[in-house]
């Protein structure tokens, strides 16, 4: 009877009864156990005066205990909103001590999965409270480390959970956001280099949050400011500090197909378009004020700011680069004195300057696994080999070097680079075997001395270090080179390989800087 009882008419009876009573100002309550004592007299032993004794007893001490202001440590857990509550748990989730807790018995499935995948999950099951929980973790201190949790694939998730709760997302910022989202760039951190992380983006959606007014304001997705910061970043690279007058001429559409640079988002384009239009209308009213404004946001923005001053000079110019760390390379090749030793060489003697040009960029091609007859290059990779004006790219002479090489001249190379008993030279029957031991080479000299990559994989240095994303600045005295954000920047700090080269003698005696996002 007892069984029957709980199973079929005791909830039913307890929800009744309850729904007549008046709702709580607590929003979320978690009691570890009520103590219920029950005592029914033999005689009345029938189901209907069991279940209606056992619900009263019931109700009676679950209003006792939700009545009740107890002291934190006891059976009772309450939080006023179902924001906060979520909160408290993923702040427990960071600090590690969620699996200990008997109030979140509810979140046993996720706390199985990663801290990551488990805050994604108890997200995802009520997206509508995301923004009042990042809020409630950023007044607590606790948003950087919410962030640190994760990877751009879940932010991914993160956005689209975002989005979801929107009646009408747009994801194509306008120009009055560009002004919006810009100017919290520059209150929030002085960090210059590339905008577009999804990390500073949710940060900036955030501020957001905090002064948006739900009547009046149109919504600003997470994707939507990051589309913003993209559109920075290429507005950076392609207008260079130039006044607004100009920028009729290079944000035009063909000029824009014209440059030598990665594609640009569809988005990117849509909006760097609308900057255009504007740029055609210039005349003293509203047009020009807000190119103006644009403006002196691009160069504060702008990674260096005394780029401005040089930015005139005949040559300087911006190029994105996918493989932008192949320049860590470049003062550990003079060091080992590589430079010199091609000049010398059989190869150098019937090339001259171009033998060296030819040797980076076939190095440079094995290492990336690139192919040499690749209609278009990565900036990176022809800067790397000594190529930093387009009009200097000699890529016809480099195929036909490649053919040219002879096996007397690839021995010459293993000589003078490598150490004798490194090589079998009757294993070297082509340019790509002799390139593919000149890179083996450099990836174990260069991760011998990064702190904890002295045994890695040369597959792993090369896609972690030397094929990272980055922009790169060349005017005639330097070169700076600024590298996306990795978490393993902090290794190459520490071991003092992104310090500056003072000058590279291949790239006409410029000065190479490094800057290293997210440290």
């Amino acid at each position: 009877m007892a069984n029957e009882i709980v199973r079929q008419r005791f909830a039913g009876e307890c929800s009744r009864q309850l729904s007549l009573m008046p709702a709580f100002k607590a929003n979320v309550v978690r009691i570890r156990r009520l103590a219920v004592q029950l005592k029914i007299t033999t005689t009345k032993l029938d189901e209907e005066t069991i279940t209606r004794t056992w619900v009263d007893a019931f109700i009676k001490e679950l209003l006792t205990a939700l009545s009740t202001t107890r002291a934190a440590g006891d059976e009772i857990v309450r939080a006023d909103t179902k924001a906060e509550w979520l909160a408290r748990f993923i702040s427990d989730v960071l600090s590690g001590s969620a699996g200990a807790r008997w109030e979140y018995e509810e979140f046993k499935e996720p706390l199985q999965l990663g801290a990551a995948d488990c805050v994604l999950t108890v997200l995802s099951y009520e997206p509508w409270e995301i923004v009042s929980v990042l809020l409630l973790l950023d007044d607590c201190k606790r948003f950087d480390q919410f962030l640190w949790l994760f990877d751009d694939f879940r932010l991914e998730k993160l956005f689209s959970l975002l989005a979801s709760v929107n009646d009408e997302e747009t994801n194509e910022p306008t120009v009055d956001d560009l002004l919006t989202i810009g100017a919290l760039v520059i209150s929030q951190s002085s960090t210059r280099g590339r905008l577009a992380t999804r990390q500073r983006a949710l940060r900036i959606f955030l501020a957001l949050s905090r002064t948006r007014n739900v009547d009046r304001d149109r919504v600003l997705t997470p994707r939507l400011v990051l589309h913003a910061l993209m559109t920075f970043d290429a507005l950076v690279e392609l207008t260079q500090s130039l006044p607004p007058e100009s920028w009729f001429q290079v944000l035009a559409p063909e000029s824009l197909a014209r440059r030598q640079r990665p594609t640009l988002h569809p988005v990117v384009l849509e909006v760097i378009a609308k900057v255009w239009a504007l740029a055609t209308q210039m005349d003293p009213g509203v047009h020009s004020q807000k190119l103006n404004l644009l403006s002196q946001l691009l160069f504060e923005l702008s990674p260096v700011p005394v780029i401005k001053s040089t930015s005139g000079e005949k040559g300087a110019h911006w190029v994105s680069s996918e493989c932008a760390g192949l320049l860590l390379l470049a003062g550990l090749i003079e060091r080992l004195g590589w430079v010199q030793r091609i000049r010398i060489s059989s190869l150098g003697s019937r090339l001259e300057s171009r033998a060296l040009n030819y040797c980076l960029a076939a190095l440079a091609v094995r290492l990336l696994g690139q192919s040499p007859e690749s209609e278009r290059l990565d900036p990176g990779l022809l800067l790397f080999a000594g190529w930093p004006e387009p009009a200097s790219v000699d890529l016809t002479g480099f195929c036909n070097f490649l053919v040219s090489l002879s096996e007397t001249e690839q021995n010459d190379l293993l000589d003078l680079l490598t150490d004798t008993e490194e090589n079998d030279k009757g294993r070297f029957g082509d340019w790509r075997a002799t390139f593919d031991c000149l890179a083996g080479v450099l990836t174990r000299e260069f991760s011998s001395r990064v702190r904890g990559f002295r045994k890695a994989k040369p597959s792993f240095v090369i896609k972690t270090f030397f094929s990272q994303l980055g922009r790169i600045f060349i005017d005639d005295k330097r070169i700076l080179v600024i590298l996306q954000a990795n978490p393993f920047h902090i290794a190459l700090h520490i071991s003092s390989m992104d310090e500056s080269v003072e000058s590279v003698s291949w790239l006409g005696g410029r000065r190479l800087e490094f800057q290293l996002e997210g440290l």
